[in-house]
């Protein structure tokens, strides 16, 4: 057994030590001026001031009408006048921000729909952004069609349309020339129903001649005139259209058995195109093919701005060359 020496220091225990021994004695608490004992914190700059304790309530701040001002700014009391309301073209207020775009779209549809503006002067015009210019047909387009596709899948892979303009030969319109896969032939193409009506007139005015486009012979459309200077060309009319709408008259034969279909009568061989813009890069057509169907839709796409080949003569789709083809082929 071991016994502790006194001469051990002490355990220390856990714990602040003291500041002061247990047996001596505290120093005595400061006290303030007037011998109350001290209170702790920061003491007052001026004693003699009372507390805020005990100090009496302020009074509420009034206006000068007596009624008890609230916080903030005061409100003005000479406000401005109203501002006059600001209007929209059918008389209605204008609403504060961006108009929706269904409102702008609306607005932008009515002003495409009229295509009469007034010039300074209040007389009616053509509007220049409602206005499709023809030229822009010209080129060559790779055709699709859906009937075609599906019974004759074997002919439908070079299917296009090739639209030019003659001014030499005509000046009422187009003339292109197209393959169906199961047909092909020429197409005239005019701005509007009356004016395709004229090209065709022309077009067949000689259908027994030997000359191109128009079914006049060479020597006639280079012929002089009385004073002996020769004629000058005809300028195209009818260079625009406020519809993107394109008419068209067909002649073609079918290429398996050769049949010629001339439609020369009636609605026989009519058609149109819808170009889908402005700039006439695709259009979707309407019309009856007797080998394909009634009321065909067909599709194209625009591949070049040129045309690629020349089309056959109107002429060689006459009422005449339709029965030399019937004879040859039945004869």
């Amino acid at each position: 057994m071991t016994i502790a020496s006194n001469d051990a220091p002490p355990v220390r225990k856990r714990g602040r030590p003291r500041k002061y021994p247990i047996d001596a004695e505290k120093p005595a608490k400061p006290t303030a001026p007037d011998g109350t004992p001290r209170k702790r914190g920061r003491p007052r700059k001026n004693p003699e001031v009372e507390p805020a304790a005990t100090k009496p309530a302020a009074a509420p701040t009034t206006t000068t009408t007596g009624v008890k001002r609230g916080r903030g700014r005061p409100r003005k009391t000479n406000a401005p006048p109203a501002k006059k309301p600001r209007l929209m073209e059918d008389g209605t207020p204008r609403k504060r921000g961006r108009p929706r775009k269904s409102d702008a779209g609306a607005v932008g549809s009515a002003s495409k729909a009229s295509p009469q503006t007034s010039d300074v002067n209040g007389s009616a015009k053509k509007s220049s952004a409602s206005v499709f210019p023809l030229a822009k047909i010209v080129g060559t387009y790779a055709l699709t069609c859906d009937a075609v596709e599906e019974n004759w899948p074997d002919q439908a892979d070079d299917m296009e349309l090739t639209i030019s303009s003659e001014p030499s030969k005509t000046a009422l319109g187009f003339i292109g020339g197209f393959n169906l896969g199961v047909l092909e032939g020429t197409m005239l193409l005019a701005g509007n129903e009356d004016t395709l009506e004229k090209l065709r007139e022309e077009m067949s005015a000689d259908e027994g001649s030997s000359s191109g486009l128009n079914g006049k012979a060479d020597s006639e459309i280079s012929s002089s005139s009385d004073d002996g200077k020769a004629e000058k060309p005809t300028t195209r009319n009818d260079t625009s259209s406020t519809s993107r709408r394109v008419y068209f008259h067909w002649r073609g034969r079918e290429t398996s058995e050769g049949e010629i279909h001339s439609n020369n009568s009636g609605q026989d061989g009519k058609g149109y195109l819808d170009f889908t813009s402005d700039s006439a890069v695709a259009f979707e057509g309407v019309s009856s093919f007797p080998v394909v169907g009634e009321k065909i839709v067909f599709r194209g796409k625009k591949t070049d701005n040129k045309p690629t080949s020349s089309p056959e003569p109107w002429a060689d789709f006459s009422e005449s060359a339709a029965k030399e083809a019937s004879a040859g082929r039945w004869g």
